[in-house]
């Protein structure tokens, strides 16, 4: 009886893989997103148009996201998860062949993300996916590697199992050790989770570049982009009605000066927000 008591109370004492699997993931969610971001474009006149999702891979802010979330912008704004705001001070590399580019923020201390040696990653190997698909900010998904695809031009992508959705374009694909092994970019059409992201490496060669360029100078890619009304989608997932809610709220108690302004669905609170910021 003893005996027995003493093998169930270890048994109760260690954790489950599925406990311990969990455990870590949420670790590392938490390990990751605030290196994370969510990037909204404007025209011209100043009126934000689309958006998409990229992460800082430096103290001082540069930000890797695709070619296609800021392609043909004339400003950008990028949004941290802890609410800070910086204005995009323009774009240190791009490359619309494989959908890379980076940015430059004015920042200092910022939390980051490493790199991790994308030739060594292996099929199977689990992945986490971070990013803001249909404004749905540091929403999180996981996957394995399904695939490894080299074409003959020289391109080539990680294939994963990680659900994304417009909007996650740019975010990082994670090792479970936190480094970002890829740049989420698009989803196979007519198929169920044949997601793609550019290996880390081909972004290597261009974090040592130092000479800003403005934003304007990047031709409009031809992939789609999160447009930033998305109203109807939203509603389509009945997710609509609460946010535009929530937002008449939020105006409310900032107008009486009881609640901070962010970026949400609502443009006059986006709107006013730059405008008390300057930026």
């Amino acid at each position: 009886m003893i005996a027995r008591a003493f093998v169930g109370l270890l048994l109760c004492a260690v954790p489950t893989p599925l406990h311990q699997a969990s455990h870590d993931l949420s670790d590392l969610v938490k390990s990751s997103v605030d290196a994370v971001v969510q990037i909204v474009v404007s025209d011209v006149a100043g009126k934000p148009v689309a958006e998409g999702s990229g992460f800082i891979v430096s103290t001082d802010g540069k930000i890797v996201t695709n070619h296609h979330v800021v392609g043909g912008a004339s400003s950008a704004i990028v949004k941290l998860n802890s609410g800070a705001f910086f204005p995009v001070e323009g774009m240190l590399a791009d490359d619309p062949e494989n959908d890379i580019a980076v940015l430059k923020v004015n920042g200092k201390d910022l939390p980051h993300l490493n790199l991790a040696d994308s030739d060594a990653v292996a099929v199977g190997q689990h992945v986490l996916a971070i990013g803001s698909p249909l404004g749905l900010e540091n929403s999180v998904s996981d996957g394995i590697v399904s695939g490894i695809r080299n074409e003959a031009d020289g391109k080539s992508w990680i294939q994963t199992t990680a659900p994304v959705s417009h909007g996650n374009s740019g975010g990082p694909l994670l090792t479970m050790d936190g480094k970002a092994v890829g740049v989420v970019t698009r989803k196979a059409k007519g198929g169920e989770n044949l997601n793609f992201a550019v290996p880390s490496k081909k972004i290597i060669p261009f974090l040592m570049n130092s000479a800003v360029r403005p934003l304007g100078s990047i031709p409009t890619s031809n992939l789609p982009v999160q447009r930033f009304d998305r109203r109807e989608t939203l509603d389509f997932y009945g997710l609509g009605a609460r946010l535009q809610a929530a937002n008449r709220r939020r105006l409310h108690l900032r107008r009486m000066g009881q609640y901070p302004a962010s970026l949400t669905v609502h443009r006059r609170v986006w709107q006013d927000r730059t405008q008390e910021d300057g930026r």
